[in-house]
């Protein structure tokens, strides 16, 4: 049986990801708002009015996925854009390296 992603698990998984250099400027999780969604067309959203980061139940499955796309949502916390520009890529590079992860994979949505 697969345990639920809830809230309190995704800022969980956000404040272990923030124990790394990389992520250390971004502000704890008290400070952000923690959905989840059942949307099967996005992993994750951000959204930075408020600022929040959604999780979609219908596609992060695994530990891996689920870590995964709450990095990349924390590098547009960090870049404060939704695009995938220069910017973006350079900071995904150094979070890929750092964890192991396939840039093509990180980038393209999961």
């Amino acid at each position: 049986m697969q345990a639920p992603l809830t809230p309190e698990r995704l800022a969980a998984t956000y404040e272990y990801l923030r124990s790394w250099p990389s992520f250390s400027s971004l502000p704890p999780a008290d400070m952000i708002q923690f959905r989840t969604t059942r949307s099967k067309s996005v992993y994750g959203e951000t959204d930075f009015t408020k600022p929040e980061i959604l999780l979609s139940l219908a596609l992060n499955h695994h530990l891996d996925t689920i870590l995964m796309t709450t990095a990349h949502e924390m590098v547009h916390l960090l870049t404060v854009k939704t695009a995938h520009d220069k910017d973006f890529l350079r900071i995904s590079k150094t979070i890929c390296r750092d964890f192991g992860w396939d840039l093509g994979h990180f980038v393209g949505g999961v």
